[in-house]
């Protein structure tokens, strides 16, 4: 699974000036992948990300002077469906594959419990907070 989360980065990074996630179909879920480096993004780009994350009550510790940072999305699908213990292990394993930081699991953990299951769960995180997953 590593292996397709590092083309997933690779694939998300190398969207420089395109912010559209990068997307993956995978078992039952939908998964979408954003890179913004604040560096080479305009600002008024940055905050309106910001401010899209904020209408959407997406829990996150972005201090735009730390630099890049990550947005992960998952869905279910097909849309309606109900999930299964094996869904959310699924889900857990491939944010650990994409490198999420613990605390950034949990933040979005804590959004999961909140909302139902079938709307757009997201984490955001710092590149500088990320862990290497072996």
């Amino acid at each position: 699974m590593t292996s397709m989360a590092d083309e997933f980065r690779r694939e998300a990074r190398g969207r420089d000036s395109d912010l559209r996630p990068v997307s993956r179909h995978l078992q039952g879920w939908s998964f979408g992948l954003s890179f913004i480096d604040p560096a080479i993004t305009s600002d008024a780009v940055v905050h309106a990300v910001l401010a899209q994350l904020r209408e959407w009550d997406v829990e996150h510790s972005l201090d735009l002077t730390r630099g890049a940072f990550w947005i992960f999305s998952a869905m279910l699908i097909p849309v309606g469906r109900g999930s299964t213990v094996s869904d959310w292990e699924f889900l857990g394993k491939f944010l650990h594959a994409v490198r999420a930081p613990t605390d950034a699991i949990e933040r979005g953990s804590a959004r999961v419990a909140r909302v139902h299951a079938n709307e757009t769960q997201w984490w955001v995180w710092h590149e500088a907070d990320e862990k290497e997953n072996g």
